[in-house]
């Protein structure tokens, strides 16, 4: 059984502003998606937005990245060997997204809806040759106030992103946020298949319409010297096998736009470990979208307690159903019941979180309104239906034939 440390820190909130950095990725070496799920086992409440993307035919690759405190030792990548550039990676979850519809897993949350991780779940592989001490694997979760913001995302691709501020110096982020250190030995060696750390988070709350994150790295507790190779899937491989960590990412190669959510990768590289780069991400944990080739995500699971979903008995002031669904003509009907007089607004999204129609944006009066959502000339394909009232949200995910 892995042994773990656990701490609690609250820290005063620092916030720093950064253009977007030109740094690119290595040419990581991409692999086969090494497990998959079982979807009559998968958990309603589990949350992996890269695992989301994959399971509905997104154009994604999958890479493996070594980890490691500093850039001493090397391992090869697609172009040749190199430095390990990834110290400390992260995923930022946002339930409230209607992406999470998708997933077959009871979200999205209403945005007046407060949740608790309950239990985190992250996919490594583990290479142990050196067994005189344990290795660690930092572990971080962060608060919505540990975290900037920019709801409208980059010109050149418009996805919102947040950012975690970090204390190179400390090896931690500031805010609010919890660390547990997984020890592992022997009994965590995963050099055939892909393995998972899952801990237990029960006491992790957020508020409503707040958002968390987590990060990772990796130190090891043996001995390397300046030019070490750890790389056990070399070949030949490495004359000095040294203990070795990776972790996996999605790479949506589709840049999937979510605007105004802030479901995203979060990577710290050598420049800011090292706090050589004084301009760009110096700092900070760089978004997942910062990156051209495509928008990153963490291999990780995040389970939430509150995830109950889209309801059509909304307890939060208005009751709302949309029929037939799947639609197999050019219209639908919605029903919404409302609590009090106020502005409704109802509109059509697509899966890429594109707005594509607005059917409403007008008063209604107090009491039960059927509308019909016109959809000539929308394609076939999975939609969302959102309905704004009396300041809640609700999303209906809806098959157009």
């Amino acid at each position: 059984m892995k042994k773990l440390l656990f701490s609690l820190f609250l820290a005063g909130l620092t916030i720093q502003t950064y253009a977007q950095g030109t740094t690119e990725p290595y040419n990581s070496v991409p692999v086969t998606f090494e497990r998959s799920t079982n979807k009559q086992k998968v958990i309603s409440a589990w949350f992996n937005y890269g695992q989301t993307v994959y399971d509905q035919g997104g154009d994604v690759s999958y890479f493996r990245y070594h980890m490691f405190p500093d850039t001493t030792v090397q391992v090869e990548f697609s172009n040749g060997m190199g430095p390990v550039w990834v110290h400390g990676v992260g995923q930022v979850l946002d339930p409230y997204s209607a992406y999470w519809a998708l997933s077959g897993n009871g979200g999205p949350l209403l945005n007046t809806e407060t949740y608790k991780v309950d239990s985190i779940r992250i996919w490594y592989r583990y290479f142990r040759y050196q067994n005189a001490n344990p290795d660690t694997l930092h572990i971080q979760m962060y608060k919505h106030n540990a975290m900037t913001y920019n709801p409208t995302g980059w010109s050149n691709d418009g996805r919102s992103n947040a950012r975690i501020a970090y204390d190179y110096t400390k090896n931690e982020g500031t805010g609010d946020f919890a660390e547990v250190k997984v020890l592992l030995t022997g009994n965590d060696t995963s050099m055939y298949y892909q393995n998972a750390i899952q801990l237990a988070t029960s006491n992790f709350t957020a508020g409503a319409g707040e958002v968390v994150a987590v990060t990772a790295f990796y130190k090891n507790g043996n001995p390397t010297n300046l030019g070490d190779t750890l790389d056990p899937y070399m070949t030949p491989q490495p004359f000095v096998k040294r203990n070795t960590f990776l972790l996996y990412q999605f790479r949506d190669n589709d840049k999937t736009i979510d605007q105004g959510y802030y479901n995203h990768g979060q990577m710290l590289v050598n420049t800011v470990r090292y706090n050589i780069n004084q301009q760009g991400w110096n700092g900070q944990f760089i978004p997942g979208l910062a990156y051209n080739s495509g928008f990153y995500h963490l291999d990780m699971d995040y389970k939430i307690t509150s995830a109950v979903g889209v309801s059509e008995n909304s307890s939060f002031g208005f009751k709302t159903s949309v029929y037939p669904n799947p639609v197999e003509k050019s219209f639908a009907n919605i029903k919404v019941e409302i609590e009090k007089i106020g502005n409704v607004e109802i509109s059509l999204f697509d899966i890429t979180g594109k707005e594509v129609k607005v059917f409403v944006n007008e008063t209604l009066n107090t009491g039960t309104h059927f509308k019909t959502l016109d959809l000539s000339g929308i394609n076939s394909g999975v939609y969302f239906v959102k309905v704004k009232a009396e300041n809640n949200t609700q999303v209906i995910k809806i098959n157009v034939l």
